[in-house]
Formats: C-alpha cells, sequence, structure tokens
C-alpha cells in the first residue's frame, strides 16, 4: 500500500465511476462549458457539470462563483440560452 493511499483512502482507480447520465448529454455539456471556462476563470470561478437527469441539467459552482451574488444570473443569463441553443433536449439548470 503507498503512502498516498494510506493518509487519504483508497487509489482513484478503486473508486467507483459516479454515474454523471447519458455519455453523449454529458460530452455536450463538457464542450460547452470547456468553451466558457475562460469567462469564469476571468472571476476567480468555475462551473462543472455534475449530473444530467432527462432534461435537467445538474451544475456545481466553484471558487468565486459558489460565493457570488451574480451567479443565479449568470447561469440564467449565460448558460441557460447556450444550453437551450446547443442542446434540444434541455430543459432546466439545477444548482448543485
Amino acid at each position: 500500500m503507498s503512502l498516498f493511499t494510506r493518509l487519504f483512502g483508497r487509489a482513484a482507480a478503486d473508486r467507483p465511476r459516479v454515474d454523471r447520465g447519458d455519455p453523449a448529454r454529458v460530452l455536450e455539456v463538457d464542450r460547452l462549458l470547456d468553451e466558457l471556462r475562460g469567462t469564469f476563470a476571468a472571476d476567480g470561478g468555475d462551473v462543472r457539470l455534475a449530473w444530467i437527469r432527462g432534461g435537467v441539467v445538474g451544475l456545481e459552482l466553484h471558487g468565486a462563483c459558489a460565493g457570488c451574488a451574480a451567479s443565479g444570473l449568470t447561469l440564467e443569463l449565460l448558460l441557460r440560452p447556450k444550453l437551450r441553443e446547443r442542446c434540444a433536449w434541455f430543459e432546466t439548470i439545477e444548482r448543485v
């Protein structure tokens, strides 16, 4: 057993894989978030995909975005229109 494993628990390879949803949809949303990542990073934050359930996209806000009062506006005015434009299956965003 490695020192890292002893200190931090099971190795990453041993951890169960989290199902984030339909792989094709996950790829679509991940690509969109990658394109917009510079916008979030410019203000010290990040938005990551947590899961997709049907047409609902669960997003995690990190860094400055997590505590920002304008994060709701970012989701509504930046992300929602882009998701509607690119993903015919998209219905709504849920903040995780």
